[in-house]
C-alpha cells in the first residue's frame, strides 16, 4: 500500500495529461454546432475548426496558390519530359487520326465550317492575286522586253527588214509594249489572274493532308519537334493567364468552405493521424513526468 502511494501521483498525472490532450484534440472539431442552454451560449462551441471554417478555407486557398501550386512548380511539372512527351503524343495521335484520309479542304471545313472555309478560300485567292500583281508592278517590263527582243530580232530578221529595225525602233516598240502590259495588269489583271489562282488553290486543297505534309517536308518526327516547340512556348508565355483564369485559390477556398464538417474532420485526421496521436500521448508522458517530480517536493 505504501509503494502504491508513490505510484499514484505519476499515474494520475499521466491519466490527466492524456485525457486533457485527448479532449483538446477532440475540441478542434467537436461539437460541430453551437450549443445553447436557454439563452446562454455554451463556451467553446462549436469546435475551433467548424467555428473558423471560412477563415480556414481562405487561408488554405492562399497557401495552395502561394506556396504549393505556384507558377514555377506548375511550369516545372508541365515542362518535365514525362508530362511533355505524354501531352505531345496525345495531340499528335489525335491530329494524325483526324486528318487520316482527309483533304486539306475537308480539314479546313471540319475546323471552321463550310461557309467559313469557302470565304477563306475566296479571300486567299484574292490576296494571292493582289500579291502577284503588286510584284508585277515592281518589274521593269521595258528593260525585260528590250533585253529579250533585240537578240531575237537580230537572229531572225535579215535582209532589207534588218535595215529598218534599229535600236531606237526596238526601244519604242518595247516601251509601248511595256506600257500596254502595265495598263492591262492595272485594269484587268485581277479579273484574269484570280480564276487561275483559284484553280491552283482548288488543286492544292484537294490534296490529302498527310500527302501535303510529306510534300512540304513535314515528317512525323518534324511535326513532333514543332509541337514540342509550340508546347514549350505556350507554357512559358501563357501560364500566367491560365492560372489567373483558373483561380486555384478560389477553387480551394470554395471547396473547403462547402465541405461538411465531418468530412473536413476526416480529411484532417487522415493526414495528421500520427501527429494528433502523438500530441495525446505527449500529454500522458508530460503528466507522468510531472507526477513523478511531485514526489521529490
Amino acid at each position: 500500500m505504501h509503494q502504491f502511494s508513490y505510484m499514484l501521483p505519476p499515474l494520475l498525472g499521466c491519466l490527466v495529461g492524456y485525457i486533457t490532450n485527448s479532449l483538446a484534440v477532440k475540441m478542434l472539431f467537436h461539437p460541430y454546432r453551437s450549443i445553447r442552454i436557454w439563452k446562454f451560449h455554451v463556451p467553446f462551441t462549436p469546435g475551433m475548426i467548424p467555428k473558423r471554417q471560412k477563415e480556414l478555407s481562405t487561408a488554405m486557398g492562399k497557401m495552395v496558390q502561394g506556396h504549393l501550386l505556384t507558377k514555377e512548380a506548375i511550369q516545372k511539372r508541365l515542362l518535365s519530359p514525362d508530362v511533355k512527351s505524354a501531352v505531345i503524343a496525345e495531340i499528335s495521335s489525335g491530329v494524325f487520326t483526324a486528318i487520316q484520309g482527309k483533304t486539306i479542304y475537308d480539314t479546313a471545313e471540319a475546323v471552321s465550317g463550310a461557309p467559313e472555309a469557302e470565304r477563306l478560300k475566296e479571300h486567299l485567292a484574292g490576296w494571292i492575286s493582289e500579291r502577284i500583281l503588286l510584284e508585277c508592278h515592281q518589274v521593269d517590263f521595258h528593260q525585260v522586253l528590250a533585253r529579250e527582243v533585240k537578240p531575237f530580232l537580230d537572229n531572225n530578221l535579215g535582209g532589207i527588214a534588218a535595215l529598218f529595225v534599229n535600236d531606237k525602233t526596238i526601244d519604242l516598240l518595247t516601251r509601248a509594249a511595256a506600257d500596254r502590259i502595265m495598263d492591262a495588269l492595272s485594269s484587268d489583271g485581277k479579273r484574269f489572274l484570280q480564276p487561275l489562282v483559284k484553280t491552283e488553290i482548288d488543286d492544292l486543297l484537294s490534296l490529302p493532308v498527310d500527302d501535303a505534309l510529306v510534300q512540304a517536308g513535314m515528317s512525323q518526327d518534324k511535326f513532333l519537334l514543332l509541337l514540342g516547340r509550340i508546347y514549350d512556348r505556350g507554357v512559358q508565355q501563357n501560364l500566367d493567364e491560365v492560372i489567373a483564369a483558373i483561380d486555384m485559390a478560389a477553387i480551394v477556398e470554395n471547396k473547403v468552405a462547402e465541405m461538411n464538417v465531418r468530412e473536413l474532420e476526416q480529411l484532417v485526421t487522415s493526414i495528421m493521424k500520427r501527429e494528433l496521436r502523438g500530441i495525446v500521448n505527449l500529454g500522458g508522458l508530460i503528466g507522468l513526468v510531472l507526477g513523478g517530480l511531485s514526489l521529490l517536493f
